[in-house]
């Protein structure tokens, strides 16, 4: 077989071939290779010297942001106990706002019981008025009980003594009896004149309903009423037609709440217009007696 043979070129030249490419390759790769050493080696050589510059500036850092952590931590720390005590102030202030909440409690208490005591006191100091009252009208009717016993005594004795008296004195006396008891009327010339008495103090107007008394206060245009526990003096009983309009409209304005149908008015007068009254009933034994402006009393009879 000859080296020259067509199969043995052949695969001389595919060798051949192979090994250029494989030369190339390994020209391409060192090429390569040579550039890459030519762009690191600076970099490589870079990094000691620009990492040994930088290790005094990162420990420097480094201390730095130690302090600051340390001075922020103590700052927190201060802050921290700044919160507790606030917490702690906080407990005590709401400890202190319960304590008030529960005096207060106590006072609300105390004073709601203190006015059911006051409302209860009030209520027995009402009816300790009633039952004076009661006591004053059983007093008075226990008067008049007597005053009628005496004229029931007396009127016995009369007939008594009619049934002794001769025929004609008793005619008479039957005569007089029949008549009836004297008619006697007592009033004011007018309700301007009764006003002005009353505002100058000359004459008193007192209200009686149910178990209370008032008395009317009069100054200076305006009216108002009193309680009064006792009265004392001869008074008069006035029909309530001749009282003056402005002493109803105040009696109703003041004691509306507790004046009854039947409530009465009755008047006490002074002693000097009190004395002209009885000197003109003792001259007169019925009629009317009018009561003028100036205090005089003036009789007319009575049809």
């Amino acid at each position: 077989m000859s080296l020259f043979d067509d199969d043995n070129i052949d695969a001389v030249d595919g060798n051949s071939d192979d090994e250029a490419l494989q030369t190339d390759v390994m020209r391409f790769l060192a090429i390569i290779a040579f550039s890459l050493l030519v762009i690191f080696i600076p970099i490589v050589q870079s990094l000691p010297r620009e990492a040994t510059q930088a290790v005094p500036v990162l420990i420097e850092e480094n201390r730095i942001l130690k302090r600051r952590l340390a001075r922020i931590g103590a700052e927190i720390g201060g802050q921290l106990r700044v919160i507790d005590s606030l917490n702690e102030a906080l407990r005590q202030k709401n400890k202190k706002i319960q304590e008030l909440l529960d005096m207060e409690k106590t006072l609300k208490n105390r004073q709601s019981k203190s006015n059911r005591l006051q409302a209860a006191l009030s209520q027995k100091k009402i009816e300790a008025q009633q039952l004076k009252a009661k006591m004053k009208v059983l007093e008075r009717n226990n008067v008049a009980g007597r005053k009628r016993l005496r004229a029931i005594q007396k009127k016995l004795e009369t007939s008594r003594i009619f049934s002794q008296a001769p025929e004609r004195i008793r005619k008479k006396t039957e005569k007089k009896s029949r008549k009836g008891p004297p008619r006697v009327d007592i009033v004011f010339a007018s309700q301007q004149t009764l006003l002005e008495f009353v505002e100058s103090s000359k004459v008193r107007i007192f209200l009686f309903t149910g178990d209370y008394g008032f008395q009317l206060q009069y100054r200076n245009g305006n009216m108002t009423y009193r309680r009064l526990d006792r009265i004392s003096g001869s008074r008069y009983t006035m029909p309530n037609s001749r009282i003056p309009e402005a002493i109803r409209r105040a009696s109703m304005q003041y004691l509306g709440n507790i004046l009854r149908d039947d409530h009465r008015y009755e008047l006490k007068l002074s002693p000097s217009i009190q004395k002209n009254l009885s000197d003109s009933l003792n001259r007169h034994l019925s009629g009317k007696f009018v009561i003028t402006r100036t205090g005089r009393i003036e009789h007319e009879p009575l049809p």
